[in-house]
């Protein structure tokens, strides 16, 4: 009778890590292959860089993020891979400034490139 109690109590608890090991797959994959969204970097961006920002403060944002500098000319483009292992998306992010040095805008574009 006790051994019966206890497989039972072992099987059910297995179930439902079972079930959570499933359940939570798909949430896992999505997160793997998702990363980062362009509305999400604009988000950051915005927060970290506001409008006025001088220029060196976005090459040192650029550059404490690793992202590769294809223009330090007006507009500066830094370019980056999404970091997520099955991510195949680059974002390239494109700095505007007036004649002061300042930051007045900004854009980002999200392109696929295969794995």
């Amino acid at each position: 009778m006790m051994s019966s109690r206890w497989d039972t109590i072992l099987a059910w608890t297995l179930g439902i890590l079972l079930m959570g090991l499933l359940g939570g797959g798909p949430y896992i994959l999505r997160h793997l292959m998702r990363g980062i969204t362009k509305s999400e970097l604009d988000a950051r961006i915005s927060r970290d860089l506001p409008v006025g920002s001088t220029k060196a403060k976005v090459l040192a944002y650029i550059g404490s993020r690793k992202w590769e500098l294809r223009s330090e000319k007006n507009p500066i483009v830094a370019r980056f891979r999404d970091r997520p292992p099955l991510s195949p998306n680059v974002f390239t992010v494109q700095f505007t400034f007036d004649a002061d040095g300042n930051l007045i805008a900004y854009s980002s574009t999200e392109t696929y490139e295969g794995p």
